[in-house]
């Protein structure tokens, strides 16, 4: 198997994908228990959190036994190809516990530490926006339409959002933001 193959990376990226949404979606606006992985402060994991990244982890180990696997859930399996599958199968585990579509699964591949392609998938809402080196598209309704940048030519013509705006708290990152949110067409 070759080291980086951009078209059966994407194929498998989606796959991933698919498995992570139909672990996640039995377990979402329903009786979840939730466990807070920080003594410290508030960091919840969910069983839709493990049932989708061992979902992930069998289909990895299947397909690319050799492949490294990062994520929070289970440690980090050690790579010996080069090649490392870093994924979060509830991105924003806060929306999901409180029922909100705003949280998604995300996958990259990392092969000689470079990310070489990636996936936000949203199964509830049925998208995959996808990034690789031959392009970015985004998956909806079983329609693959290309992505491409916003024909603003300013920040003061373009628009932008964030999920949380307590993200950006603590300096530099509360003035980053600020001025950022500023300039642009809100």
């Amino acid at each position: 198997m070759p080291r980086h193959d951009a078209g059966a990376d994407v194929a498998f990226l989606l796959q991933l994908a698919k498995s992570a949404g139909a672990a996640i979606l039995p377990w979402f606006r329903g009786n979840l228990a939730v466990h807070n992985k920080d003594a410290a402060g508030f960091d919840p994991v969910t069983e839709a959190d493990k049932a989708a990244a061992r979902a992930m982890r069998r289909l990895i180990e299947r397909r690319y036994p050799d492949d490294g696997i990062f994520g929070e859930e289970y440690g980090e399996k050690p790579s010996r190809s080069g090649r490392r599958w870093v994924r979060d199968p509830v991105d924003g585990t806060r929306a999901f516990i409180c029922g909100l579509p705003t949280w998604m699964t995300l996958i990259v591949l990392v092969v000689d530490e470079k990310p070489v392609a990636g996936a936000a998938h949203q199964a509830f809402v049925g998208e995959t926006f996808v990034g690789s080196p031959s392009g970015a598209f985004v998956i909806r309704r079983g329609k693959r339409t290309p992505l491409r940048v916003s024909p603003a030519a300013s920040l003061c013509e373009a628009r932008g959002g964030t999920t949380n705006p307590n993200l950006y708290r603590q300096e530099p990152g509360v003035t980053v933001y600020a001025r950022l949110r500023d300039r642009l067409r809100n």
